[in-house]
């Protein structure tokens, strides 16, 4: 690298920066549709739309709007199954508990008897 070269780029430095507006946010469209002039321009931003743009801009929402309610079709099917298998769970585990008592509660009453009739024995003897 030469020393021209050098310069040359120290030279470019001393131009004053260019100054940067700042960024315009994209304009979400909200249309507004003239029937007598067969336009349609944007409420916020007052571009003049292309009619096409705007019919391909509605479909595309139409047709992400149809792939989410498929979505929360599918995942509402999917947690209605799983309620039910956790519903079909609770219910064996209630009867696996009613089971237990019972088995619990004829136990108790066993020892009772055992203990009554051991007590008269040894309230007799």
């Amino acid at each position: 690298m030469s020393d021209a070269e050098i310069i040359e780029l120290r030279e470019r430095a001393n131009v004053p920066p260019i100054e940067h507006k700042g960024f315009r946010r994209h304009c979400t469209h909200h249309y507004l549709v003239d029937e007598d002039e067969r336009a349609i321009t944007c409420t916020r931003c007052g571009k003049i739309m292309d009619p096409f743009e705007v019919v391909a801009d509605i479909a595309r929402d139409w047709k992400r709007l149809w792939y989410d309610v498929k979505h929360a079709k599918d995942d509402l099917k999917s947690l209605r199954q799983t309620l039910e298998a956790t519903k079909h769970e609770e219910r064996k585990a209630k009867a696996r508990l009613r089971r237990a008592r019972k088995q619990l509660h004829g136990i108790e009453e066993k020892r009772g008897a055992e203990v009554q009739e051991d007590s008269k024995e040894h309230g007799n003897a």
